[in-house]
């Protein structure tokens, strides 16, 4: 499956998650609900590499391993914040803030990893902008 297929599911699937949560919040703290979700997670994506023949071990002593524990830390603090949010306001406003990460990840892209930034992208990503903040009105 190619990167835009792939980003495809990832969205079908990433939109699902802000309503049940919602729904799941109302009854269960979103400090469990994290602890759930984030588990199943966890299971998941070990046993998709685990199914892909991919050994753990030998790159957790790789340099790299660096820059993953600092994007997990993030994803931790991310996820934690956004599950409280939303078990704390209404989704249709916590999601498109949430969603800003788009903007600011396509321009640490540019500023962090070289890639090119043109006029369109630009053009998408205030319009992007201008999106969310209609929509949280």
């Amino acid at each position: 499956m190619n990167y835009v297929a792939l980003s495809v599911v990832a969205l079908v699937c990433y939109a699902m998650v802000a309503p049940l949560v919602k729904l799941a919040t109302r009854q269960i703290p979103p400090e469990v609900a994290v602890v759930i979700t984030n588990s199943i997670l966890a299971l998941m994506a070990f046993s998709w590499a685990k199914f892909q023949g991919k050994s753990i071990m030998p790159y957790l002593t790789a340099k790299p391993i660096w820059l993953l524990v600092g994007a997990g830390i993030f994803l931790g603090i991310s996820i934690i914040a956004y599950y409280l949010a939303i078990g704390a306001g209404p989704v249709s406003i916590v999601v498109p803030i949430y969603g800003l990460f788009i903007v600011v990840s396509s321009l640490m892209s540019v500023v962090l990893l070289g890639e090119t930034l043109t006029i369109t992208r630009v053009l998408g990503l205030v319009c992007a902008v201008l999106a969310i903040y209609l929509v949280t009105r």
